[in-house]
């Protein structure tokens, strides 16, 4: 149990680190709570990654907690909340400027591994993130993601993302990824800015989509992308887009597949 600790203004790495980047080690880490920590004004410079939790382990729960500044000045990467827990749940924290100088990969919440198959490295899955309120994550419009899953059957449900740089909630892995699935969910943006996407599905996915989501304000509402690798079975249901530029799309390079993409029940309002 970590809980109730305060940081203010330190420098460095990981403020929280539980488990190793072991494969032999993932599951020595288990029924862990981290709650109720405050993490103020932390900062990192040069190629050093910076992260508020940073969890591998099974079954650990990451709640309530708050993260109010993280600063990466040089090129390192910048996260409020990274994990790759099996079978665990990061519910109700609250993580807002995540910044980044240099560093494309900077994350409100990092929901991070490959598939259940990989033995090599430790990889999250079977992972809720619910009710989190992420805002103002690395540049608007530029680089930064509110909350994205990287990992098999992640379930991103009931979350407020606001002015999150490129994207709200994304879903991509260059390996493989299984049953992710955005429900419920508010993306806003404050006024419309060129390239910035609602939520965003790409890399190598299978059957992972977006259902009943409010998008305002992103350049795209929904981007179902196989142009960097094949993306099959992706879906598209019962959103809202309002005041986007283009509330869906569907893209796919020559040499890459988009498979079975369903766009049903949505409803699109004030684009242009």
């Amino acid at each position: 149990l970590i809980t109730g600790n305060r940081f203010y203004s330190n420098t460095g790495g990981y403020l929280v680190r539980v488990g190793e980047n072991t494969y032999a080690n993932q599951d020595n880490y288990t029924r862990g709570i981290i709650s109720n920590n405050f993490f103020v004004s932390n900062t990192a410079s040069s190629t050093t990654s910076l992260a508020a939790i940073l969890v591998y382990g099974h079954k650990v729960d990451i709640s309530h907690n708050t993260v109010d500044g993280l600063t990466q000045s040089g090129t390192g990467e910048c996260w409020g909340i990274y994990t790759k827990v099996r079978y665990g749940r990061i519910i109700g924290n609250f993580v807002r400027n995540v910044t980044a100088a240099g560093s494309s990969d900077n994350m409100g919440i990092n929901i991070k591994g490959t598939t259940r198959a990989v033995t090599s490295s430790p990889q999250g899955f079977g992972v809720v993130c619910a009710n989190n309120i992420v805002r103002n994550v690395g540049v608007l419009g530029t680089s930064g993601v509110g909350i994205r899953a990287q990992t098999d059957d992640v379930l991103v449900v009931g979350n407020l993302v606001e002015d999150c740089g490129s994207a709200g909630l994304v879903a991509d892995e260059a390996s493989a990824y299984s049953n992710v699935r955005f429900a419920n969910n508010e993306v806003y943006y404050s006024t419309l800015t060129a390239t910035t996407y609602g939520i965003r599905l790409e890399g190598s996915g299978t059957n992972s989509g977006a259902v009943n989501n409010t998008v305002v304000n992103a350049t795209v509402g929904c981007f179902l992308n196989a142009n960097a690798a094949d993306l099959a079975d992706a879906y598209c249901t019962g959103n809202t887009f309002t005041g986007c530029t283009y509330p869906v799309i569907i893209d796919a390079a020559s040499t890459r597949t988009l498979s079975r993409p369903v766009i049903d029940d949505n409803v699109m309002r004030s684009g242009t």
